[in-house]
């Protein structure tokens, strides 16, 4: 097995990983502990559809899809963030000799041993940032706002947002940023030149990946109530938030 194709196993090993365990010491409630599971059944779906995309082998959730055994919308979700990851690791390969450039000059050295590590603090920061929101004494996710939210990231994907966008995802408890990503990105971008290149060509189809990833979850979200967690319980909104019902 050559060396790239053992990176891409480990690659899955880590999403199929996450969130991570140490999340689990912050849990204060069932409802907490059950969402952890799902999160950790999510990240197996991925993996297993990254799997099926770096080895070139065919998708194994089409079958639950073809049976009904697997929502179409669930599908989705879990296909496009599959694709995303895949699309993410081409542009590390590409970018992240920038990115160790910069800190070696600027910050006196580089804190990732290979581009996998890289790849894998980015996965780390997005669904444990994610998980962590609902590890919060308290904190709401009106429906409305969290779709606001996910289409002002798809837009951010494909142009420059408004001072008035910006502003309200940034005060916004249900959108996290992800610091190494927006490093990534940066450094990407600050290296593509108007020439058609190998890293303009990665990071042009990270960022559709992304939107596309970031659009279905957006229509996910649509479909379902207002959430909101205290201290370890999660409620279900009645109507656009405001008033919660508790199991």
């Amino acid at each position: 097995m050559d060396e790239e194709t053992v990176t891409k196993l480990k690659i899955t090993k880590c999403i199929e990983n996450l969130p991570s365990n140490h999340l689990l010491k912050q849990i204060e409630g069932r409802d907490q502990f059950i969402l952890f599971l799902l999160y950790r059944h999510r990240g197996k779906q991925v993996s297993e559809v990254l799997k099926s995309l770096f080895l070139e082998t065919d998708n194994p959730l089409k079958p639950l899809l073809k049976a009904k055994l697997i929502a179409r919308k669930d599908y989705n979700c879990i296909w496009h963030e599959a694709k995303m990851y895949e699309r993410l690791w081409d542009l590390v390969k590409l970018s992240a000799h920038h990115l160790q450039a910069g800190f070696e000059e600027y910050a006196g050295g580089y804190p990732f041993k290979s581009d996998f590590h890289l790849f894998a603090a980015i996965a780390f920061e997005m669904v444990n940032t994610d998980f962590s929101m609902w590890l919060e004494k308290y904190c709401e996710f009106p429906r409305d706002k969290v779709v606001k939210c996910y289409r002002l990231k798809v837009k951010q994907c494909r142009e420059q947002l408004s001072l008035e966008e910006q502003k309200f995802l940034d005060e916004s408890a249900s959108q996290k940023g992800y610091p190494w990503l927006d490093l990534l990105l940066l450094v990407s971008h600050a290296h593509v030149t108007k020439r058609r290149t190998p890293l303009k060509t990665a990071l042009e189809d990270f960022e559709k990946a992304m939107a596309d990833f970031l659009e279905v979850q957006a229509t996910y979200c649509r479909s379902k109530k207002s959430l909101v967690v205290k201290d370890g319980r999660i409620g279900v909104g009645r109507k656009n938030g405001g008033t919660y019902d508790f199991s």
